[in-house]
């Protein structure tokens, strides 16, 4: 009973199509590669001796590298960059309606309640009665 069993396994299609090399995004290794070879020119213009050109080039570029394979949050580095950029430029404050600025929040850019219909109905707008009406009786306690 000594027989030899051929085992088959399938390999599913989508093995072979993915779009990684290694596995990382081909834009990743491009980045690292154009990074990598920046720090490399520089260096090799430095006037040092080849053997130190060559440790700096390797504790340099082969972190840089490596960084840009790897990437932040399944993104390249300027990806990141350019998202971190991007949410601070749109950053904004937020912060609930002062009571005083009702003329403001009746400006047509604000006309709008939170539910879209801004006759006053919504719970942002009861909200912003309750709170005006206590500050209204906060200014009257004081004086």
């Amino acid at each position: 009973m000594n027989e030899d069993k051929l085992y088959e396994f399938q390999i599913p299609d989508n093995v072979l199509d993915s779009k990684r090399v290694f596995g990382f995004r081909p834009r990743n290794w491009i980045e690292g590669i154009i990074c990598a070879g920046i720090v490399g020119f520089i260096i090799a213009a430095i006037p040092f001796v080849l053997r130190v050109k060559l440790i700096f080039m390797v504790c340099l570029c082969g972190p840089i590298l490596l960084l840009n394979l790897v990437g932040i949050k399944d993104q390249s580095v300027f990806e990141a960059i350019m998202i971190f950029r991007q949410a601070l430029a749109n950053k904004g404050e937020y912060h609930l309606r002062s009571a005083n600025h009702e003329e403001r929040y009746k400006s047509g850019r604000m006309a709008q309640s939170v539910n879209g219909i801004g006759n006053g109905d919504s719970a942002a707008d009861k909200v912003a009665e309750f709170v005006k009406a206590k500050y209204e009786e906060f200014k009257e306690r004081r004086a």
